[in-house]
């Protein structure tokens, strides 16, 4: 009997059983009978650099570098909280401050940083969003926000909705959103919050979509 033959009887064998067994645990999948499960998704680390080359660490190893004004996605990432460093090129040691920062990967779904980092970190700016699972059921997605400064406006596709912290903002997936943060002495930022492609959207259903923003502070004029 040739080897497709077998195969033909084996798939016609475990179709009629999914008709006709009483036990609906079982899981007669085309992939399980072959053994060929699907592999779990793994999300990925993308990084966007608004001045600067940039060198990004993950767990203490170099990952990867990007230049100034570019991005770069890490992938694939592993579930699980991972600690996140980006160093600023330069040829004078300490010369910039450095981001570092502790942050929860899910299965999935891409963790998104942005940063110009300057002397210290308060003229530094940029931002961070990443998703964690909510225990709650959420018709969209929740908005938890927080930054460097409190009391700092936040609009949400030109509507003001509140100041920082914000925390439980409910918010629709079906476009992407456009973040505006505001305070006097402070550079204003604004960043999309979404994906623009609706199925990487619908990844995010359901979580709390956390998202971390450092304001730069503006100098004060000199005399």
């Amino acid at each position: 009997m040739s080897r497709f033959t077998r195969l033909t009887i084996l798939l016609l064998v475990g179709f009629l059983c999914a008709l006709w067994s009483p036990w609906n645990s079982w899981n007669l999948s085309l992939p399980v009978l072959l053994g060929m499960e699907p592999a779990p998704e793994i999300g990925g680390l993308q990084v966007t650099s608004l001045a600067g080359d940039v060198v990004i660490y993950i767990d203490g190893f170099e990952m990867g570098q990007v230049a100034s004004g570019e991005s770069i996605t890490i992938s694939p990432i592993d579930p699980g909280e991972r600690q996140i460093r980006l160093k600023r090129v330069s040829d004078v040691d300490n010369a910039y401050w450095e981001f570092n920062r502790l942050v929860k990967f899910e299965s999935g779904i891409d963790v998104v940083i942005a940063y110009e980092l300057g002397p210290t970190e308060e003229f530094s700016e940029g931002h961070v969003i990443y998703a964690t699972k909510s225990p709650a059921v959420i018709n969209g997605i929740k908005l938890n926000l927080d930054a460097t400064v409190e009391g700092a406006t936040v609009l949400l596709d030109g509507n003001e909705i509140g100041s920082t912290p914000l925390v439980s903002e409910v918010l629709s997936l079906d476009s992407q959103h456009t973040l505006k943060i505001t305070k006097s002495g402070y550079e204003e930022q604004e960043f999309k919050l979404l994906p623009e492609d609706q199925a990487d959207r619908d990844k995010v259903a359901g979580f709390n979509l956390n998202v971390t923003v450092n304001l730069f502070l503006q100098p004060l004029p000199t005399k």
